[in-house]
């Protein structure tokens, strides 16, 4: 079965074994129990909504940090531009690549109920991104749709 869905504008096409039914069944069922997040399309509706309101790839583009198979950065270079939008509310997750680079994959930003920054947790070991190392050089990968798992070779 396809379902065709309008989300702010985007018409996105999904097949029940597609990437939205696994996103769903791996992140959103934890947060089903909240009434506002209780359904797929509730739940992906909000992720789109607070995709807009902290829009991490407008701060990167204004802080000038662009997705780079050969430029690395530094973590504060990350840090200076998150802080004004999500204050200290959120952790660079990272893995090391084949060739030893530190890779960033994830910003893990935790949020109240009302969707405002917040609420740190403690690190959980069910992630395999660990958090980036300061003394390393952070490299930000652009997508790569035909090899996403290595998208720099």
């Amino acid at each position: 079965k396809t379902n065709k869905v309008l989300f702010q504008g985007i018409r996105v096409t999904f097949t029940a074994s597609s990437t939205r039914e696994k996103e769903w069944q791996k992140h959103g069922t934890c947060a089903g129990c909240a009434e506002t997040l209780n359904s797929p399309n509730k739940y992906f509706q909000a992720s789109l909504s607070l995709h807009a309101k902290y829009s991490i790839d407008r701060a990167f583009q204004r802080g000038a940090i662009i997705p780079s198979c050969v430029r690395s950065y530094q973590l504060n270079t990350f840090r200076k531009v998150l802080r004004p939008l999500l204050g200290d509310q959120y952790e660079l997750q990272c893995i090391t690549d084949t060739q030893e680079r530190q890779v960033l994959v994830q910003i893990k930003v935790s949020i109240y109920s009302n969707f405002s920054t917040g609420c740190i947790r403690k690190p959980s070991d069910y992630s395999p991104y660990k958090p980036c190392k300061g003394q390393r050089l952070i490299f930000y990968f652009p997508p790569n749709q035909a090899n996403p798992r290595n998208p720099c070779p």
